[in-house]
């Protein structure tokens, strides 16, 4: 796989690639800011809705780290930085939600989206690391979410 990945791509691979990382882009950031209006207006979050869209944006996240072939970052140091804490209530699944949206916006913010003909090797790094935080964070919050909508929260 890896040999396969290092290969070159065609023309027509990389204008794919491209439009595949233009979509997610778009979609990641969409979906995000609708789920984000919706659970942080309400009382009782849609877990059912939490989960199906953390997964959405996971599986894109994940598309657009294969297309653009970011920098290597060190996965124990980019896990360590996003530790996550199991959400067991609404007011936690909107503070782990909130991360999540901090580390989308840190990663759509990025300059190297704006000036994609000059490559800065950190700031690269940056963009690679927001993603795997992004894939690390929707992937646990999914989780929490899909726990949370099996089992109805106990007033404390």
């Amino acid at each position: 796989m890896e040999r396969e990945a290092a290969k070159p791509r065609t023309r027509e691979e990389e204008t794919l690639a491209l439009a595949e990382v233009a979509e997610d882009f778009k979609r990641i950031q969409l979906i995000n800011n609708r789920m984000m209006g919706a659970t942080m207006s309400a009382a009782a979050p849609d877990y059912g809705s939490i989960a199906g869209t953390t997964g959405e944006i996971r599986k894109r996240a994940i598309r657009i780290r294969k297309n653009l072939q970011l920098p290597n970052v060190d996965a124990e140091e980019a896990a360590k930085e996003s530790e996550h804490k199991r959400a067991q209530d609404a007011a936690q699944m909107k503070a782990a939600l909130l991360s999540l949206d901090t580390c989308i916006m840190s990663f759509i913010q990025n300059p190297i989206f704006r000036n994609p003909d000059v490559i800065d090797v950190e700031q690269a790094a940056k963009a690679r690391r927001d993603l795997e935080r992004i894939i690390g964070r929707s992937h646990l919050i999914s989780k929490d979410a899909e726990k949370l909508r099996k089992s109805p929260e106990k007033p404390r």
